[in-house]
């Protein structure tokens, strides 16, 4: 995934529309549009403020590496408040269901994560290889019931 595609995946997780999204980052929608299009690069400002207002890591956006959320950040998502927020739990279920779904488009996963993060934020498990194992288990479950392989 390029940082671009990190910077779009970032904007469905936390629920913004393209808009709203480049307004809360100071830049105009077509500029957005064109960096999730892959056809500039964003420039450092921009991962940086995403960074900052949303608790992402830097290294992530830049490269993909590392964890996707700040330890402690106090990351905008509707639904969940700062108090109820669980960066460990999110990033689990982030990595799974990207892992699971890899060439799923970032709106739908998104839908998918903030489902599965609700389903575990009210349960006692939290390790990821648990995680993993039973939205793969449910996933294909529910692809077998619509008849796709």
């Amino acid at each position: 995934m390029s940082n671009n595609e990190r910077i779009k995946y970032i904007r469905h997780l936390i629920g913004f529309s393209q808009r709203a999204f480049a307004d809360k980052l100071g830049l105009t929608q077509n500029k957005l549009a064109r960096i999730e299009g892959e056809k500039i690069a964003p420039q450092l400002s921009i991962l940086n403020n995403i960074s900052i207002m949303y608790g992402v890591n830097i290294d992530w956006l830049k490269s993909g590496e590392g964890a996707i959320f700040k330890d402690g950040s106090n990351l905008y998502k509707k639904g969940v408040s700062a108090l109820s927020y669980n960066p460990s739990l999110l990033e689990s279920v982030v990595i799974a269901v990207d892992e699971l779904l890899h060439s799923e488009v970032p709106q739908r996963k998104a839908r998918i994560i903030t489902y599965y993060y609700e389903h575990y934020r009210q349960s006692t498990i939290s390790d990821y290889p648990t995680i993993k194992a039973e939205i793969a288990s449910s996933l294909k479950f529910v692809s077998e019931l619509l008849g796709e392989k």
